[in-house]
């Protein structure tokens, strides 16, 4: 068994992975269940089939980062001696905090010993997705902080490993190339047989017991760009010409449209330059409104769990 998670900044199609992922009877990616933190939202679901967990595993709260990655090899342990055989396990995360730079580090630092599939969205529709723009980040009143932050959470995903980058834009356009890339990745091969059409099937599973634990967290209730048809981004702008643009753009469209690896010197050196922007920016603010002449949002709608 590996370790699998996936991760990435809100409204960059983490959840529309864990959804595609989970349609497979060989991988299980928990929803934010965050066992490494004690004060997980979401650990709950894990003591239903997993009640001897904080005497197993001890004081959560103290695991160190050295001890992640053994914390879910045992979980998934647990797992396999109750008949739930799983090839890949691990958990999505995101966090409203995760630009912040000491939640960086230390999370990335976690996943050097696992593969990740790192979600990213063109920041051009990120900065003004609505609860981007007003509710994680404030983008409405500045954009600045949070660009920067996260074209640098970004860059340093080249870090990783053993990782790869699937982009938002590619599951709604070109979902066939995402399914090779996956299937490359975890040398699985029948996945878009499998998980093709995943909005149809994660949320009417076959309510067999070796599925169990996938479905005991309804997750996908909250989360309904999961189970959207993949039609379009939902998010469509139009830039005007502005100074921060030309700062910023070209070195996260460096990453963003990249098809091979960079060396640990180029990532550096590139962080480097966005800490610089950071210092050149730092008492500076740039509105939604100086950068955009149009901002389009589509609304979703979300499917009936009546069924």
């Amino acid at each position: 068994m590996d370790t699998l998670f996936v991760v990435g900044v809100p409204k960059t199609g983490t959840s529309t992975m864990v959804g595609i992922l989970n349609c497979h009877p060989d991988i299980f990616i928990m929803h934010e269940w965050l066992i490494d933190n004690f004060f997980g939202k979401n650990k709950r679901y894990l003591f239903e089939f997993c009640p001897k967990i904080k005497e197993d595993f001890g004081d959560i709260r103290r695991i160190e980062s050295d001890n992640v990655f053994e914390l879910y090899q045992s979980l998934y342990k647990y797992f396999y001696e109750q008949g739930f055989k799983y090839r890949y396990f691990g958990d999505k995360w995101v966090s409203v905090d995760t630009l912040a730079p000491k939640y960086t580090s230390w999370r990335l630092n976690y996943l050097r010993d696992s593969k990740v599939i790192f979600m990213v969205r063109d920041i051009r529709e990120w900065l003004c997705h609505n609860k981007i723009r007003k509710i994680y980040y404030n983008t409405e009143n500045n954009i600045v902080s949070p660009a920067l932050e996260y074209t640098k959470y970004f860059i340093n995903s080249f870090k990783l490993n053993d990782k790869i980058n699937i982009r938002l834009k590619d599951i709604i356009f070109d979902r066939q190339s995402v399914f090779v890339k996956l299937s490359e990745f975890l040398g699985i091969k029948d996945i878009d047989l499998i998980c093709d059409r995943w909005w149809e099937k994660v949320h009417f599973p076959e309510r067999d017991e070796k599925d169990y634990p996938k479905f005991v967290h309804k997750w996908w209730e909250a989360h309904g760009s999961a189970l959207a048809v993949p039609k379009h981004t939902h998010v469509s702008v139009v830039l005007k010409d502005h100074y921060f643009w030309d700062d910023v753009l070209p070195i996260f469209d460096k990453y963003f449209n990249c098809t091979n690896s960079f060396g640990k010197e180029e990532i550096n050196t590139d962080i480097q330059h966005i800490r610089k922007l950071e210092s050149k920016y730092k008492n500076c603010n740039v509105k939604l409104n100086e950068c955009y002449r149009d901002i389009n949002i589509i609304k979703y709608n979300m499917p009936n769990f009546s069924r």
